[in-house]
């Protein structure tokens, strides 16, 4: 998925273009967000089990 650019411009302005783009920018963020914690625990059980 390729996000467009936040611009400072269209923050001022708060029109609902900028509403969905910040909305998708955080829906990434959590995704990736999610998809990281998942790495993390899975490397720890890993390590756990490599003991």
């Amino acid at each position: 998925m390729v996000l467009k650019p936040l611009e400072y411009s269209d923050a001022l302005a708060d029109s609902p273009w900028f509403r969905q783009n910040l909305n998708e920018h955080e829906k990434v963020l959590r995704d990736t967000s999610e998809n990281i914690q998942k790495v993390e625990q899975q490397c720890r059980k890993l390590i756990t089990c490599a003991k």
